[in-house]
């Protein structure tokens, strides 16, 4: 498996209920590299509280109360099998995630991982370095999640392309771009990149839009070679909370500029409506 598939895990949201904590819902989230040498998952604040993010006072549709922390698994590249992480999502001092800007529509959450991995994590910095480029209407991006619950369809993550489909606009409190990728299940808190492939010819970057390598019998054998690079852009967030975006069949994106502006200032967690423990 690649290390950008093992980089995005598959979330399990477990709620307490009188039999215990079982799982309600699933999601996506990525291993990222903060300052000091710090680990973290990201995710969508959607996820973490299973509350719409235009109206916390609702959950989102099949959870009966807010999952009070969160389940995935790590592969490891080595071989020696996989690791289960469980991250609590609350304290004695209440929520353990961190996030900014709620009231401004940034719907992210970080949640650092404290316990020491057993093999080295696949964060996305080792293989994507964050873009700076600008995000414009018409650029193809890809996003890698889990928009089934794991195994139904493919063993590792699935990768969705998506075309930019909106400017960003920081003027109306809406810090996102669109993307033309409906809201599916599971995919909410996927990363995306901007994806190019570098001929093995030359070195150079070409268009990842571009006709399929394959195509060309005549030059298979050399362009087989050719290679993936990829820019780390920003977080799927879905339509969650968005009838409208729903309507058309688009999502949205927030820039990785808002994820390091979240680390800068780690907010502590809000969650108006926090589970019974």
């Amino acid at each position: 498996m690649s290390p950008v598939s093992r980089c995005s895990v598959y979330i399990e949201s477990l709620v307490n209920t009188p039999e215990g904590q079982k799982p309600f819902g699933f999601a996506t989230g990525f291993l990222y590299a903060g300052p000091n040498g710090t680990r973290w998952l990201v995710t969508n604040w959607h996820v973490v509280t299973g509350r719409r993010p235009d109206d916390p006072g609702m959950l989102l549709r099949g959870k009966p109360a807010s999952p009070s922390s969160l389940r995935f698994k790590v592969e490891d590249a080595g071989g020696t099998g996989w690791q289960q992480m469980e991250l609590a999502l609350y304290d004695a001092d209440g929520p353990t995630w961190v996030e900014c800007d709620r009231d401004q529509g940034i719907d992210l959450a970080l949640i650092q991982l404290k316990d020491r991995p057993r093999f080295r994590l696949p964060l996305s910095q080792s293989f994507a370095p964050n873009s700076s480029m600008m995000l414009e209407p018409g650029l193809e991006v890809v996003m890698v999640g889990h928009p089934f619950e794991l195994g139904t369809h493919a063993a590792s993550a699935i990768w969705k392309g998506a075309m930019v489909a909106s400017e960003r606009d920081t003027t109306e409190g809406r810090p996102w771009i669109l993307v033309d990728a409906p809201g599916v299940p599971g995919m909410s808190g996927a990363p995306v990149y901007y994806r190019t492939i570098v001929s093995a010819q030359t070195g150079g970057d070409r268009r990842s839009d571009l006709a399929d390598p394959r195509s060309d019998d005549r030059g298979a054998s050399r362009r087989a070679k050719d290679w993936v690079k990829l820019e780390l852009v920003g977080v799927y967030a879905g339509a969650v909370g968005e009838k409208a975006l729903e309507a058309l069949r688009l999502g949205r994106v927030f820039p990785i500029d808002l994820v390091e502006g979240v680390l800068r200032r780690r907010e502590r967690g809000r969650n108006p409506f926090p589970p019974n423990f």
